[in-house]
């Protein structure tokens, strides 16, 4: 049987604060109203800095706010974030791809933007499109041994 490591003070504190921050966090820019009849005081500050609202005022804030849904109401939703996270995703995708080595050299991931539709009924006249390479220097770190 192992046991754990006894913690400090310090550590403790230290946990239960970045637990607090992971059930606070929240993603996108919403705009809701205190639907109830008093005032509302938030678990949270809003994104306008608000810690309470009066009756039918309204306020920013992310999506923790969801989880107060009977006294507070969806107005409009500004971001969801989930544009940035795809778009995040899409890059890190390209760039994380392990090398390819073909009998004509190291092949390097470029990202092309297609300025045509594409339609696969008629076919379209190759054109050359310019290529963006994604590393600027891709000779940056290496060093050359000759054997004289």
């Amino acid at each position: 049987m192992k046991y754990q490591k006894k913690k400090c003070r310090l550590e403790l504190i230290a946990e239960r604060r970045a637990q607090l921050n992971k059930v606070q966090s929240g993603t996108g820019v919403h705009i809701f109203r205190n639907n109830s009849k008093g005032e509302l005081t938030l678990p949270k500050i809003s994104l306008d800095g608000k810690k309470s609202v009066q009756p039918r005022e309204t306020f920013k804030g992310d999506s923790y706010f969801f989880q107060l849904r009977p006294e507070v109401g969806l107005v409009e939703t500004l971001d969801d974030g989930k544009t940035e996270r795809k778009n995040m995703t899409e890059q890190k995708l390209i760039l994380d791809q392990p090398d390819r080595v073909t009998p004509a050299g190291k092949v390097e991931q470029v990202v092309v933007s297609p300025k045509q539709k594409l339609n696969e009924t008629t076919p379209q006249p190759q054109t050359q499109s310019a290529e963006v390479l994604i590393n600027e220097d891709p000779l940056a770190g290496v060093q050359i041994i000759l054997n004289d």
